[in-house]
This record gives structure tokens, sequence and C-alpha cells, in this order.
């Protein structure tokens, strides 16, 4: 987890709220994976919740979902990820991602952009 790494939370975080469904999609891949053991799998969720719970979570609204979508397209992202980009760029934040492809076009259309490792 991020902060066993020593990530300092950053001030006011924000998501989207499509962040949510990765979190909890992605404990459930571990499990079915057996990367996660079933005794494993209610701590990890509790603690998906507690971090959640500190993080503002917006709503992206229909009517930014065709520049996202042009994003997406004229920058062969995914509009998952066009989404992520657009947020930070619109709140002038810091898009934190371990997805190389989007921290590379991030920094290509002047969105500060970093890892967390």
């Amino acid at each position: 987890m991020c902060l066993t790494r020593g990530l300092k939370p950053p001030q006011n975080p924000t998501t989207i709220d499509l962040a949510k469904y990765e979190t909890f999609n992605a404990i459930l891949v571990l499990s079915r994976r057996g990367l996660l053991r079933d005794e494993e799998v209610s701590r990890v969720v509790s603690y998906a919740e507690r971090i959640l719970s500190k993080i503002k979570v917006l709503s992206t609204d229909i009517r930014e979902m065709r520049e996202i979508y042009e994003t997406a397209r004229q920058h062969g992202l995914t509009v998952y990820d066009a989404a992520y980009l657009y947020t930070a760029k619109k709140l002038g934040g810091v898009l934190i991602t371990e997805d190389r492809e989007l921290l590379s076009k991030s920094k290509q259309l002047g969105v500060e952009s970093r890892t967390i490792s």
C-alpha cells in the first residue's frame, strides 16, 4: 500500500468516482488470482474504505464527457485515463499514476504528474 511505502498523503486529495470501482476491482482480481487469501480480503477492503473516505471524490458532469472523449481520441488514451488527466488539468492538480503511458501523455499535455514510488 502506498502509505506503507512512505508516501506522504497529498493536501486535499481528490479523485474521480471511477477510482472507487478500480480499487475494489483490483481487490477482487487479487482475490480471484489467489494473491489475497480470504482472511486478508476483509482487512484490505476495510483499508481501502478508510483511505477512500479521506479523499474527495468528484463525479464527472456529462457535459465534460465530450472533452474527455476528444482527449482520449487525440492522444491514444482510454476514456478512463483521459478522465483522470482531464480532472487533474481542470483542478490544476498533480496526477499521481503508476501508468507509464499516462505519465508520459500527461507531461506532453502540460499536466504535472508523478508516480507514488
